[in-house]
């Protein structure tokens, strides 16, 4: 019996160390750019946000322009890009926009003032980056990487969310529908946890054992969100798969 019991700890032992591993050495969002790269659809886009805090204190329009045109020469961003200055009551937003028929780079400063009991006010200020490539989609993992190191040397604990979009020409059916949905959480040992269909959307949650970062639903682990559409006047299914969970319209 202390045979079997023992037996029974170091097989676990060993899954443990198996996921562990798999978590340090496979990279869940290259894993699932190549997964679409092997698949018949056309990746089309990839849409990243990272987003941190900056700080709790109140900033003025200059040092809202000089830390977003700090992020800016850190990604590299050429000079010839738009700004603009939106300030509210309860909000300030300073912006660096460049728009290229290739890409599309967004960097927010945003400062938001709550009122909280006592009558005080609560401040927090944000640093978001929007980077969407329609060329060199793969290239999106380096910028996440990049800005992400940007955050880390500002000391600003971030996060961030990846949307990929691929095409088909044609409406695909159901029974084809859940076969590429089945192949591609197979890849990504991509647990389901729940799923919706109606005429135009399919749509899949699911928790992957590649992917750290995780949002809770329902009280389930979700870091990935795949849907597939079908759009009538292009004829042409689109696939999206996001992680953690799909932001853009669809």
């Amino acid at each position: 019996m202390l045979k079997k019991i023992l037996c029974g700890i170091l097989i676990i032992c060993c899954l443990l160390a198996t996921n562990r591993i798999e978590r340090t050495v496979i990279n869940g969002e290259e894993k699932l750019l190549t997964t679409f790269n092997e698949s018949d659809f056309t990746l089309c886009e990839t849409d990243l946000n990272v987003w941190g805090e900056y700080s709790k204190s109140y900033m003025s329009e200059t040092e809202m322009k000089i830390l977003g045109l700090k992020i800016a020469v850190a990604l590299g961003l050429d000079p010839e890009y738009k700004t603009d200055f939106i300030c509210e009551d309860n909000k300030k937003v300073y912006t660096v926009e460049k728009k290229t028929e290739l890409a599309d780079t967004n960097i927010k400063v945003v400062e938001v003032i709550e009122k909280v009991p006592n009558n005080s006010l609560k401040v927090e200020n944000y640093i978001i980056v929007n980077i969407i490539l329609r060329d060199r989609c793969n290239s999106i993992i380096y910028y996440r990487d990049k800005i992400k190191d940007i955050y880390k040397n500002m000391n600003i604990y971030s996060r961030d969310n990846l949307t990929i979009t691929s095409k088909h020409k044609g409406k695909i059916d159901q029974a084809k529908a859940n076969e590429i949905i089945k192949e591609i959480t197979k890849e990504m040992k991509c647990e389901i946890k729940d799923s919706y269909k109606t005429e135009d959307i399919y749509s899949v949650y699911g928790y992957s054992n590649y992917i750290n970062e995780h949002v809770i639903t329902e009280g389930e682990k979700i870091n990935m969100d795949l849907a597939l559409t079908y759009n009538e006047i292009e004829n042409i299914t689109y696939l999206y798969v996001a992680i953690p969970v799909i932001t853009i319209d669809y």
